[in-house]
């Protein structure tokens, strides 16, 4: 059962998705788990606020796209509809030249899939 009732934003580095039918700490889980399966770690965790990392930026900086780095902002907002999600893509790749532009391009796309499978 799919828990997305639409999506209002998907640009190159921003996702919001509203979801409806689920509580938010489950909704939480369940996006804790899209990550985790791509090897993610979450490195904050406020209320209503994560933030997940794969890679270091130092070796991005040091070895370029030899090296991979993603990090991802995720903000949890209760509204009438149901859950909004905003998903923030903070690297764009450039370290890694226009390989790592891609890859970050790539990996953002395959995030946003995952999320929107929920």
């Amino acid at each position: 059962m799919s828990f997305l009732v639409r999506s209002e934003t998907d640009t190159k580095n921003t996702l919001v998705n509203v979801y409806g039918g689920i509580d938010q700490t489950v909704l939480s889980q369940k996006v804790d788990q899209v990550f985790a399966a791509n090897k993610y770690k979450k490195k904050e965790d406020a209320v209503g606020n994560q933030v997940y990392q794969r890679g270091s930026r130092f070796w991005r900086i040091m070895i370029g796209a030899f090296h991979k780095y993603f990090k991802y902002t995720v903000s949890y907002n209760n509204n009438a509809e149901g859950i909004k999600i905003t998903v923030v893509n903070e690297t764009s790749g450039m370290s890694g030249g226009m390989i790592g532009m891609n890859q970050v391009s790539k990996e953002f796309k395959k995030i946003k899939a995952n999320l929107n499978n929920l």
